[in-house]
């Protein structure tokens, strides 16, 4: 099965390089200008900042766009900052890059290295007024997809998304698919997360068997296909939200009006991190799934989110048995302080002084050359010291100190073994009750989903079928 939760599917696509590049040129000679551009099916015709049309050109193998009408088209701001010689796509760094001699191209804040598709670093130029740059040093830094068809001479560029079919997802979008306790749901939320999840980055990392021209259909994710698999994934995601929603509604939650008032501003956090998080704006642009329905999902979220916290916190008024935790930190764990020096001799000395009556933590304060170290000492474990300071304290009593020098890479140790410091208890068994209560609040939580009722649809089952 498909080891990451649709939380852990998301990820953007971002490339960080550095470059140096080389000086410009002036001139056109030994270019070829003859290249068309086609971005998401459309032809590009490309213009300076002035109007005026521009052309990319091929040079030594490497096809050179213009880089204000590509990034333009691709929904990239770019601004040309001429006294530092920097083209900026997208958003700005948020520290001022130094001026330099030669042009600087950054992409959403990183700094980018162009390279051809061999790996080679190639450079920008500066052609009446116009930078272009190699292609690829905009389309893959912006997570572009790009294709180069030599016989017509012509450069495809391709968005974000994996080769999902619209056309199917507008045509389900309206339909319902599945029904948890009674609530029907419609295909656009699938739609939108299919739509989100099924990058060229997450299908190589996640399918068996990935190649560009592939559908969901005949990609497989651990030898299941991919439309199938996926929107399982989807179903069991949505399932947890629209089941907790309904058991809210079963026991009543209410809320005073201060929290009425803190939820509602909740809801629009809740809105707007799902629409960065599911590219929300895209999907209904695209007409996959409509404002209203989005807005409902985010509403129904809130509510999974409350119920999922009262849960939780009915779970931590409980009363959990931890004697057998504190008794495996008692047995595990100790608590030792020392004085770390660099000489032997003085390691030694130190140990007499201690045995004739000296304070430990006056010599430590004076002689210790471990920053970290305090008079509360270190609370550890087998396999947290190097092994011979570790292998040192545990042979030791309480109130005991080594009476020759504990020799490790950072040098010479005198250790003195405390009681075990009830500070970390504390704090250990603070751990173990939040622990134990989140582990019973999410066994609640299970037992609210595996309970609730799904029903699959007619077209449901088309659904997974058809996607491409």
């Amino acid at each position: 099965m498909l080891k990451k939760s649709l939380a852990l599917l998301t990820c953007l696509i971002m490339l960080f390089t550095s470059a140096v590049f080389a000086e410009d040129v002036k001139s056109e000679e030994n270019i070829n200008t003859e290249i068309q551009i086609v971005i998401d099916g459309e032809n590009l015709i490309p213009k300076d900042v002035n109007g005026k049309i521009v052309h990319p050109f091929l040079l030594e193998g490497t096809t050179y766009l213009p880089v204000r009408a590509v990034s333009e088209a691709l929904g990239q701001q770019v601004e040309w900052d001429g006294i530092n010689r920097i083209v900026y796509i997208g958003e700005k760094p948020s520290v001022a890059l130094e001026a330099a001699d030669v042009i600087k191209i950054v992409i959403n804040g990183t700094l980018i290295e162009p390279k051809d598709v061999n790996g080679k670093v190639v450079n920008p130029f500066l052609i009446d007024g116009t930078t272009y740059v190699p292609v690829r040093a905009i389309t893959e830094a912006l997570g572009k997809k790009i294709d180069w068809d030599g016989e017509t001479r012509t450069v495809y560029i391709t968005g974000d998304f994996y080769k999902v079919d619209l056309g199917t997802l507008k045509a389900f979008s309206d339909k319902t698919l599945i029904k948890v306790d009674s609530q029907a749901i419609n295909a656009g939320l699938f739609n939108m997360l299919l739509y989100n999840f099924t990058t060229d980055e997450f299908m190589k990392e996640t399918c068996d068997n990935y190649t560009p021209d592939a559908t969901l259909q005949t990609l497989t994710i651990d030898s299941v296909p991919a439309a199938q698999m996926l929107t399982s994934e989807i179903e069991n995601t949505i399932t947890q939200i629209y089941a907790l929603c309904a058991y809210a509604e079963k026991i009543n939650i209410t809320f005073d009006e201060e929290f009425k008032k803190f939820s509602a501003e909740l809801l629009g956090y809740i809105e707007q991190e799902l629409a960065k998080q599911y590219n929300a704006d895209k999907a209904i642009e695209a007409g996959i799934i409509s404002k209203e329905e989005f807005q409902d999902f985010a509403n129904k979220f809130l509510i999974y989110v409350i119920t999922a916290q009262t849960i939780q916190e009915d779970a931590a008024k409980k009363d959990y048995d931890i004697s057998e935790y504190e008794k495996i930190f008692r047995t595990n764990y100790i608590t030792a302080k020392h004085i770390l020096v660099e000489d032997e001799a003085l390691a030694k000395e130190l140990i007499s002084r201690i045995e004739k009556g000296e304070s430990f933590d006056t010599l430590m304060k004076e002689h210790n050359i471990d920053p970290g170290a305090t008079e509360e000492g270190y609370t550890f474990t087998m396999g947290e010291m190097v092994e011979p300071f570790e292998k040192a304290a545990f042979a030791l009593k309480e109130n005991e100190y080594t009476k020759a020098p504990v020799k490790t890479d950072f040098g010479y140790h005198i250790i003195l073994r405390m009681p075990l410091s009830e500070k970390e208890l504390s704090e250990a068994k603070n751990y173990w009750i939040n622990l134990l209560a989140q582990n019973a609040a999410q066994e609640e939580i299970n037992k609210i989903i595996e309970s609730s009722k799904v029903e699959h649809t007619t077209d449901y089952e088309n659904y997974i079928k058809t996607i491409k």
